[in-house]
């Protein structure tokens, strides 16, 4: 790594499930990458802290790898030093992104629902809109997901109206 070359970008490497890398690298996309306004690299920035003196990097690659170019300036880093992010907070930034899709997902399809379209064809379109191959996601499991937050959604809504208002 040369240090002194301004040429030189720092770049992260972390483990995504490949739905969330798909709808990660559509994020990224969505802004400029160079930009500290990119909504994932906002979210991915408390996760990332100075290697240790003595870490040494594996390479990581594989189709579950999404390597990450970080901006010149990047919020508060120095970017003379070696950045990464350690497991441990690569394991609580996938729960931080999966929670972000799903509610991105659930916001999506109840408005697209709420104007008559089939759910089917609102996953279908969910993941085109966002750049997500079919086969990265199960189907049936965000099908299930949808429905489990539709009915706890009737549920809260019957319940706040048999609640007496003070």
């Amino acid at each position: 790594m040369n240090k002194h070359n301004k040429k030189f970008r720092q770049r992260i490497t972390i483990k995504l499930k490949p739905l969330l890398k798909e709808w990660m690298l559509c994020k990224i996309n969505d802004y400029a990458v160079s930009s500290e306004k990119n909504e994932i690299l906002r979210i991915l920035a408390p996760y990332i802290s100075y290697a240790p003196k003595n870490y040494v990097f594996k390479k990581l690659e594989g189709h579950e790898y999404l390597t990450i170019e970080l901006p010149y300036k990047f919020f508060h880093f120095d970017m003379q030093k070696t950045l990464y992010v350690s497991e441990i907070n690569q394991s609580e930034f996938n729960k931080t992104l999966y929670l972000m899709f799903r509610n991105r997902f659930w916001d999506y399809c109840e408005e697209k629902i709420k104007n008559g379209s089939q759910i089917k064809k609102t996953i279908l379109k969910f993941c085109i809109d966002n750049n997500i191959a079919f086969e990265s996601i199960n189907y049936e499991a965000l099908k299930k997901d949808l429905y489990r937050k539709r009915k706890n959604k009737n549920m809260n809504r019957k319940l706040s109206l048999k609640c007496p208002k003070f």
